[in-house]
């Protein structure tokens, strides 16, 4: 594959160089409150499972603008469709409302972006001002708000019940993982098709980032598991997995009896579809809702029978899946 260049009066506009990363990260800086590391950038944008792309806007020896996208994998009525969640999208404050020809300057990295990168359907978690650009000038289709599920700590008692905790990755090391990571029993909705290779490079390998998982088992059957981060006081639950609907009340109940009795922490938060079994018991297990950031879906293939209806009304996501988190 070429790097898609092009040259608009003073810009180059190209797929990203390994040489461009330093120049990049500047741009980041600028861009956004908080810098991010070499490191993390070769971790996103050269070691994901299923392959990333980034697109950059020179002006003379300075980037002016990023689009970035990662690849996924989802699973949807049985069959397999690619996607890419686009991030990572900036501007330099002092190149923002300026052209590119006619069209902003992040417009032409998307229009590039798009064009060079095969995909079923693409999506994200922007902000409301870049949602509504991509709906104006790149064919994105709106937004929703996604909802957040919280809990402050009880005092009351927890039972013991039969399911027991265990905490540590090595956990997972466990054939019946294999059977929480089947995607067709969502019955028709949309999923990202996650497996262990997914996990340990989300997880396991991101620079600077923390995270912790918990199975769930009950005599010696594993029911569960959750990937968690504690922030602010809180435990936000970035995956959660369970083998059987009967199942997630139980796991609810012992993810809450570990964060408030073994961590005290003073609450938990959850992202969740009204459309997944989870919210069902979140909404009666005292669980608050309310209004999270967009998410935004952009379609691209017209035959892979995701439209922004369908995609709104089915995709299953959880914290984790934005990739920031």
């Amino acid at each position: 594959m070429t790097d898609g260049q092009t040259q608009t009066e003073n810009l180059i506009i190209r797929r990203f160089r390994h040489d461009d990363i330093a120049k990049i990260l500047e741009l980041f800086s600028a861009s956004f409150s908080s810098p991010e590391s070499e490191e993390w950038f070769l971790w996103k944008y050269e070691r994901s499972p299923w392959s990333t792309a980034g697109y950059v806007a020179f002006d003379k020896d300075s980037a002016v603008a990023f689009y970035g996208g990662l690849k996924l994998k989802f699973s949807f009525r049985n069959k397999t469709l690619w996607a890419y969640q686009f991030c990572d999208v900036m501007t330099h404050p002092g190149y923002r409302g300026k052209f590119a020809g006619k069209r902003p300057v992040i417009v032409r990295l998307g229009e590039l972006f798009y064009a060079d990168n095969r995909m079923d359907f693409a999506f994200g978690f922007p902000s409301p001002r870049h949602a509504r650009l991509q709906s104006l000038l790149l064919g994105g289709e709106g937004y929703r708000l996604l909802n957040v599920y919280k809990k402050e700590h009880s005092k009351t008692g927890f039972l013991a019940g039969v399911i027991s905790i265990n905490e540590g990755w090595h956990c997972l090391k466990d054939n019946g993982i294999d059977r929480l990571l089947v995607h067709d029993k969502y019955e028709g909705s949309l999923v990202i098709a996650k497996n262990m290779d997914y996990l340990k490079w989300r997880y396991l390998e991101r620079p600077c980032r923390s995270y912790s998982c918990l199975t769930f088992r009950s005599f010696r059957r594993l029911k569960g598991a959750i990937v968690f981060k504690v922030e602010d006081g809180c435990m936000d639950v970035l995956e959660f997995f369970y083998g059987d609907v009967i199942d997630i009340q139980g796991i609810v109940r012992s993810v809450e009896r570990y964060a408030f009795r073994s961590l005290n922490l003073r609450g938990i938060r959850f992202w969740a579809h009204d459309q997944d079994p989870i919210s069902i018991c979140l909404n009666s297990t005292g669980y608050s809702r309310e209004d999270g950031i967009p998410v935004a879906f952009k379609p691209v293939n017209a035959e892979c029978g995701v439209n922004g209806n369908v995609f709104y009304d089915n995709f299953l996501y959880n914290m984790g899946d934005y990739d920031a988190s």
